[in-house]
């Protein structure tokens, strides 16, 4: 019970956010089970998510080498002058922190400097090591990077910028498997590498705009494969979802038109008289009347959201 208690302690500390006030009172009741290294991850923690204020409170609780590393990481993050010197100053141990490449690569990137964050990025931080830390954090300046690739016909760079993601979550998954294969399919002309992107798109997602999005790409990367089949059998999935975007565009590229049978619900008499009979109505009614047409929708709306009967 002990060691549950101590683990919960430790846990509340690296990943809650106190006052100065909170964190003196926190560290006064429980301090004497907070180690460096719980003292190192919050610190690190505060650092990936910008709170500088706390961060610069959190630096006494750690020893020297890790203070320097944290000191440079809150420069670069503030974009303060003299980074350079505050990075020469990191212990050698701590020269290939994730979080430090990070914001060197962020530093770059906000200064315009893209093919200097690029070639620190692909060089040192592209490998699942790295990017599978804060994955989130990563895709953003990678998902920067590569659009920026692209306007400047690095082509290459953007793909393997995209393609080696590191995501967890099916959204964001997606996301990073459409873009490497978009990618891959306009830009690289590499069909073959697109479709395992699209398929992976495709496997991950659940919600009808995502699979017609993920099955109608699979389509176009079969379609610049020249296999026709097998084009429209993707086409036909996304075809499926006919009320999303890439459903239609399936639909025209099979050429032909979805085959609906949607019932229209008839109210009963009794169900007619009771929605007649109700305030709301006769409001919508006497405002409609009155040609105020201008301020009914909300009452519409609200009559819609009040009633799932037709």
């Amino acid at each position: 019970q002990e060691s549950a208690a101590i683990a919960l302690v430790r846990h509340s500390w690296i990943n809650e956010n106190f006052g100065s006030g909170q964190e003196r009172r926190f560290l006064d009741r429980y301090g004497e089970y907070i180690d460096q290294e719980t003292h190192q991850q919050r610190l690190d923690r505060l650092l990936w998510e910008g709170r500088l204020t706390t961060a610069a409170r959190m630096m006494k609780h750690v020893n020297e080498d890790y203070r320097r590393l944290a000191e440079a990481r809150a420069s670069l993050r503030a974009m303060r002058g003299g980074v350079d010197g505050a990075i020469n100053r990191v212990p050698e141990k701590y020269r290939d922190d994730p979080g430090l490449i990070y914001e060197r690569v962020r530093w770059r990137r906000k200064k315009d400097r893209d093919q200097d964050a690029r070639d620190l990025l692909l060089s040192q931080a592209n490998d699942l090591a790295y990017i599978s830390i804060r994955p989130q954090y990563w895709w953003l300046e990678k998902a920067i990077l590569a659009r920026r690739a692209l306007q400047k016909g690095h082509i290459t760079d953007a793909y393997r910028l995209v393609a080696n993601h590191g995501q967890v979550d099916a959204g964001d998954i997606a996301e990073a498997e459409w873009y490497a294969g978009w990618i891959a399919l306009e830009f690289l002309g590499d069909a073959d590498i697109a479709l395992t992107h699209f398929q992976n798109l495709y496997d991950v997602v659940q919600y009808p705009i995502s699979l017609a999005r993920g099955s109608y790409w699979a389509g176009r990367a079969n379609e610049a494969l020249g296999d026709e089949k097998r084009a429209r059998e993707w086409y036909t999935i996304a075809a499926d979802h006919a009320h999303t975007f890439y459903g239609q565009l399936a639909i025209d590229k099979l050429g032909s038109k979805p085959s609906y049978s949607v019932e229209q619900p008839v109210p009963t008499p009794e169900q007619r008289a009771a929605f007649e009979a109700q305030e709301l109505t006769q409001v919508v009614r006497k405002l409609g009347a009155m040609g105020l047409g201008n301020i009914i929708r909300p009452f519409i709306m609200a009559l819609v959201y009040e009633h799932d009967e037709p």
